[in-house]
């Protein structure tokens, strides 16, 4: 028995790759038959170009093919089939016979991916006349279908959840009445840092914006209009009355319009306005006040200049009784701005900023008249200090009611922005594989040797 050496080439096979050459790292050996048939299978790595599609990321499919034919022979040199030819169907497709398989592919082998589902593969056997350049022979190829869809789970826990729960954080930005400002711009910047470490987690593309790009563009706009918003209710909480006023329009919107619909209610008040004004210290003292005042400047002058008290009469001066039957007295009467612009030259000296009183010791020995004098301006100090704590209570509910317009805005905004992070969620809930149940492609167990699995078909088969 004698043995012969046979050395073959590897025969010109060609197929839409994107790496050139197919990557075969390991030169196995060939099978002969007695027949002069020869078998040659070396495992080899092929990497073809894809199209992605990335509309949906991270909720995508894709659909890849991977088409094999030769170059150089024709269909009646060099025919490709299909195994097992039992599992092919024939088809017409545009006008040609097509043979169809469901499982093109044996995936006795198949290693799941971790990042994506194989969730089918088909192959189709074509045969295609060229007719314009390469003559009335037919060139056979085999096209392998791929339908692909990738794994949300990672996708989900990394980036889909830490983005949401940011963007509910700025719905409570709303619930604090200080601090407002340093909140909002501290998720405005994690939301920003985590941007950018997702941006590599992103495939680069120009052609359409991903769905997870929606996403965080539109969680960082209402992170951004938060902050806006955060600055204008802080502005309407911490105005002043003084400074402030609040104009009908805004009193009406504010404070009565938006609390009935958002269900606010504020504790009641007493109207500052209705209140009884203030009394005037020459109506305590009587409308003949004039002339007792009169007479006392006269008896101070005439004492300064050692004059006889008995020169100086006295008889017009109101006695004490009279000033405490108008003590009780709290009307403002007509003509009290003329008896006060009477009395002013004997009055003591006011400041305009404050009042001030000029005190002196009483003596027995001095007129009543002049007692008056100085229960008078006790009450213009007293009547100044009412006016002082009144404007400062008018101020105040001034302030109040600002306070009240910004705690208006944020229930307002709260809700706003409560429906608009919710409404985020439909762009997720917009991609079409997260209704898509199918499951991925059963992988049987291998029952034959690797590397021999399609030699036992092909012997089969002749």
């Amino acid at each position: 028995m004698s043995t012969r050496r046979i050395k073959f080439s590897q025969p010109t096979f060609g197929w839409k790759c994107a790496a050139g050459d197919p990557d075969i790292t390991i030169l196995t050996d060939a099978f002969v038959t007695f027949e002069g048939n020869v078998y040659w299978q070396p495992p080899a790595i092929y990497k073809s170009f894809c199209p992605i599609d990335v509309t949906w990321f991270p909720y995508d499919s894709q659909k890849c093919e991977m088409k094999f034919g030769t170059w150089t022979y024709t269909g009646r040199y060099v025919d490709l089939k299909q195994l097992p030819q039992e599992d092919v169907v024939t088809i017409t497709k545009d006008g040609n016979d097509v043979e169809v398989m469901e499982q093109g592919m044996d995936l006795s082998f198949f290693y799941r991916s971790a990042e994506w589902d194989l969730l089918s593969l088909t192959s189709e056997k074509h045969s295609v006349l060229y007719a314009s350049c390469c003559g009335p022979e037919k060139y056979v190829d085999i096209t392998y279908y791929f339908g692909l869809r990738r794994k949300t789970l990672f996708f989900t826990c990394n980036l889909i959840v830490p983005c949401f729960l940011i963007s509910i954080l700025t719905t409570f930005v709303f619930y604090l009445s200080d601090h407002k400002i340093t909140f909002s711009i501290s998720i405005l910047v994690t939301l920003t840092v985590f941007f950018l470490v997702l941006i590599d987690l992103m495939p680069p593309t120009s052609l359409v914006i991903p769905m997870f790009g929606r996403y965080l563009i539109t969680t960082m706009i209402l992170v951004a209009l938060s902050t806006v918003v955060s600055v204008i209710t802080v502005n309407f909480r911490f105005r002043s009355g003084s400074a402030h006023k609040m104009s009908p329009w805004i009193r009406a919107v504010f404070l009565k319009f938006l609390p009935k619909i958002l269900m606010m209610s504020r504790p009641e008040k007493g109207d500052v306005t209705k209140q009884p004004p203030l009394v005037d210290a020459a109506s305590l003292v009587g409308s003949n006040y004039a002339t007792a005042a009169k007479a006392a400047n006269e008896y101070r002058n005439n004492k300064a200049k050692g004059r006889n008290n008995d020169v100086i009469s006295l008889r017009g001066k109101l006695s004490s009784q009279a000033v405490m039957n108008n003590t009780f007295d709290m009307r403002m009467r007509n003509n009290d701005s003329t008896v006060e612009n009477r009395l002013k030259p004997y009055l003591c000296a006011q400041n305009n900023n404050a009042p001030t009183v000029a005190f002196r010791k009483t003596k027995r020995q001095k007129s009543k008249s002049v007692d008056d004098v100085v229960f008078m301006n006790l009450l213009n100090q007293v009547r100044f200090i009412a006016e002082h704590f009144r404007h400062n209570e008018l101020e105040g509910e001034i302030s109040d009611d600002w306070t009240f317009v910004a705690m208006v805005l944020d229930r307002l905004f709260l809700i706003i922005f409560s429906v608009l992070n919710v409404g985020t969620v439909f762009i997720i809930l917009e991609s079409p594989s997260l209704y898509d149940y199918s499951k991925p492609m059963n992988i049987t167990v291998p029952s034959k040797p690797l590397g021999q699995a399609n030699f036992y078909s092909s012997w089969n088969l002749k």
